[in-house]
This record gives structure tokens, sequence and C-alpha cells, in this order.
């Protein structure tokens, strides 16, 4: 097979994954509707939970004394997962679903918290999975460019926990 099936294979299957994380996307969407998850993993010295919630993704980490004595009951650093209805939760029905499908798009990024609407998540997985497929950026980088931009994410990333820990 030439280097031009092997780059037209790769496309596919980048584009299948991203599609499957767009439906994914959509599913858990409007799951969150009715449902609220928590991924929670505590530790001895942190507490981050991930929650869907209302048609947003909301990212939670904290190293407070409060939740670190929540944290103590759990001997094992360990990741929990559970579920409830939204209405269990807020102690009311929740309202109706057309006004809580129109919400703007609002980025909130807190000391502790981030949160991101679904929407936007799923607009930028699918544009993910449409990229490899328009003509013109048909680009080509050296294998030398692709290490370097690789290292300089990477050193981010690390600067970013860093920061946050």
């Amino acid at each position: 097979m030439t280097m031009s099936g092997y780059l037209r294979h790769l496309r596919i299957v980048w584009s299948a994954a991203c599609g499957i994380a767009c439906v994914l996307l959509i599913l858990l969407w409007v799951r969150s509707y009715w449902w609220i998850d928590h991924l929670q993993r505590l530790s001895s010295t942190f507490v981050s939970d991930i929650c869907p919630y209302d048609g947003k993704l909301v990212f939670n980490w904290s190293s407070d004394a409060e939740n670190l004595e929540l944290a103590k009951l759990y001997p094992v650093t360990e990741w929990h997962l559970w579920a409830r209805t939204v209405e269990s939760w807020r102690g009311q029905s929740a309202p109706p679903l057309r006004k809580r499908l129109l919400q703007p798009f609002s980025l909130t990024l807190s000391p502790n918290q981030l949160v991101i609407p679904f929407w936007a998540l799923v607009i930028l997985a699918s544009s993910f999975s449409a990229l490899p497929w328009v003509p013109k950026l048909r680009w080509q980088f050296s294998l030398r460019t692709l290490l370097v931009v690789t290292t300089l994410f990477a050193a981010v990333l690390g600067l970013m926990f860093w920061l946050g820990s």
C-alpha cells in the first residue's frame, strides 16, 4: 500500500473516532438533563470531580480541608462513580426542556471549577471529524516539527498542572 493509501485510511479512522466521540457527547448531553453522574477521585490531599449536569460538563478540583475530611473516609485513592436524578438533587422538577436547550455559551473558569457547555464540545468534535477532508488543508510536517510541537504542548500542559496543584 502506498503512503497516500495509508493517509486515506488514517483520515477515515480519525473521522470515525471523532464521529463516535460526537455521538457519545450528544448522548451524555441529553442524559445530563435527567441524570447527574459524578465521577469523583478522592485522595488524602486532593479531590477531583467530573459532573455532566444540565447541558454542561463541570470539572471540579479542590484541596480544601472540608473536602479532605470527606476523602479521609476512603483509605485508598480511588475513583467513585455515582448517579442520581436531577429532581432528587434539586428537590423540584426541572424546567421545560426547550428552556434548558437554548443556553448561551458560557465558559466558566473559577479557581477550582471549569464549566463547558456540551454543545460547544459537540461542535468541536464534529469539526475535528470533518477537518481531514477539507481539500486545502493537506498539511505536511517533518518529524522534527512534529516533535518540537509535541514537546511544547507537553511543556504547557505540565506547567498548567504544576500551577494548578
